[in-house]
């Protein structure tokens, strides 16, 4: 038995110092995510496919690594098998088609409901021990790479370089390619092979540049390597603009190549300031708190890519209804207090029998300026009632108490000194005010505000209870106070001159 546990030690030993050399055990930046075809390919836009870099002399099993994202867990890629020395590993989603002509290393789920989203990710590679070897931190959008119509993928152009620096990444640049898609068209990226923004020469900055390229090339040396410099794209995210806090605002944006021509098919992502980021041309977007955001624009093509940006500047509404008129002839009239012209457009009307009118799109009113709504155009207060303005999402910000007819009748009411009450009509349960500061809250829809009017008789009993008062104290309970304070002081007194007599 012992001679057989020896036999047994000496094999494992054998093997450890046999095969050590060729199995390395990874440390940050040893294995790193080299490539990422976040968009898919052509046929499919869920093909999406990720490639691995060895940047190490030796083996290193995948044995209980993952490639997951931060945020949610999707996608969550469970790998196998190991990666050679300096060689690439091919991650493919679902099938082994999505590179036709080439064997995937992974082929399979990337968790449920796993995929790489095309708005950016925060990837993370973690070990067996659950160390992170390298991170990918893009969740506010992707640097690099393209979605339709040309999925061109993003490239790290120097796999031992940060993989969350942007400046780091780069599309294909569509010359060097590797790999078939589903349908055997040729992929825009590089597939198990070194990427095509990877110590490559950059192109020269001028045409007569007296650089020749073979001196630019003896100059370099391999451990320096070089990169291509893409001349950015003309972008324009539109001019800087105030708006309405609740109110639909406009973006739209435009992008030219380096030849000056207007792109079409570019990609064009949003980032609004507020944690909200939209992909695609032009955006209706609400901004439900007051303040200064900087909207930022990024649009790229193949290996080309610009920004631009806007100063979004929200505020509260002060706007007022100042006058309303009943019925098919009437109207209501706004009032804007701010000193900047707005966009009154997705602004809504509704009157007290439910009626409500949206206000179009570049409906400007003026700085300190009016402006007035008819009912035949709104359709609101034609039965009567009265009116409230709501933004877009549907909170208060302005409720009118009386009609212009109500008004004249609650003023005569008063110069002829009726005892009367004023009714405040309330929105909708469930609906919400927006005060100066930005912060909203609830009110309910049954309970109702009355504002008494004093009578000619309620303020002459107030006059007279005015007259007959000192510091508050009636003139009676004064007259009772002094009279019980003399009778005090007479009977101390007698009480004085008794004892001493």
């Amino acid at each position: 038995m012992k001679n057989f546990l020896r036999i047994i030690s000496f094999v494992a030993l054998f093997a450890f110092v046999a095969f050590a050399p060729f199995v390395t055990f990874a440390a940050a930046g040893d294995i790193v995510m080299n490539e990422i075809a976040w968009s898919g390919t052509k046929p499919d836009d869920t093909d999406e496919w990720i490639e691995l870099k060895n940047n190490t002399s030796g083996t290193v099993s995948f044995e209980g690594w993952v490639l997951k994202a931060l945020s949610d867990g999707r996608p969550t890629i469970l790998l196998v098998g190991s990666i050679s020395a300096g060689g690439f590993y091919l991650i493919e989603r679902t099938a082994d088609s999505v590179v036709s002509d080439i064997a995937g290393d992974f082929v399979g789920s990337f968790g449920q409901y796993g995929n790489v989203a095309n708005t950016g990710e925060d990837l993370v590679l973690l070990d067996a021990s659950g160390a992170a070897v390298d991170e990918v931190r893009f969740a506010s959008g992707w640097p690099a790479g393209t979605a339709g119509p040309d999925y061109f993928s993003m490239e790290r152009i120097d796999s031992k370089k940060d993989g969350s620096l942007a400046s780091n990444w780069a599309s294909n640049n569509g010359i060097k390619r590797n790999g078939k898609d589903a349908v055997g068209n040729a992929i825009n990226g590089t597939p198990k092979q070194e990427n095509s923004v990877y110590n490559n020469p950059p192109p020269p900055s001028s045409p007569d540049s007296s650089s020749s390229p073979s001196s630019s090339s003896s100059a370099s040396s391999p451990s320096s390597p070089s990169y291509p410099i893409y001349p950015p794209l003309g972008v324009d995210a539109g001019s800087d603009k105030t708006v309405l806090v609740g109110s639909s605002v406009s973006f739209s944006g435009s992008a030219v190549g380096i030849n000056g021509a207007l792109l079409l098919d570019a990609r064009f992502l949003w980032n609004f300031g507020d944690g909200t980021l939209k992909e695609g041309k032009t955006w209706e977007y609400v901004y439900y708190f007051p303040g200064t955001y900087t909207a930022a624009l990024t649009v790229s093509s193949g290996p080309y890519s610009g920004s631009d940006t806007a100063i979004i500047t929200a505020i509260v509404p002060m706007l007022t209804i100042k006058n309303t008129q009943t019925g098919e002839d009437g109207f209501i009239t706004i009032v804007n207090g701010a000193d900047k012209e707005l966009d009154l457009g997705g602004m809504i009307f509704r009157d007290s029998a439910g009626v409500q009118f949206i206000i179009p799109k570049n409906t400007f009113i003026l700085a300190k300026g009016n402006v007035t709504f008819p009912n035949r155009v709104s359709g609101v207060l034609k039965s009567g009632g009265t009116v409230a303005l709501f933004d877009a999402v549907g909170r208060v910000i302005r409720e009118q108490t009386q009609t212009v007819g109500e008004q004249a009748r609650t003023a005569e009411r008063i110069e002829t000194k009726s005892s009367k009450s004023v009714v405040k009509v309330l929105p909708p349960s469930g609906a919400q005010t927006l005060n100066a500061g930005g912060e909203t809250s609830d009110i309910g829809s049954e309970t109702s505000i009355t504002e008494s009017i004093p009578d000619a008789s309620q303020e002459t009993a107030a006059a007279s209870m005015s007259q007959n008062t000192t510091f508050g104290i009636s003139k009676t309970s004064l007259f009772f106070g002094a009279s019980v304070l003399i009778g005090l002081v007479s009977a101390a007194g007698f009480f004085l001159l008794k004892t001493f007599l």
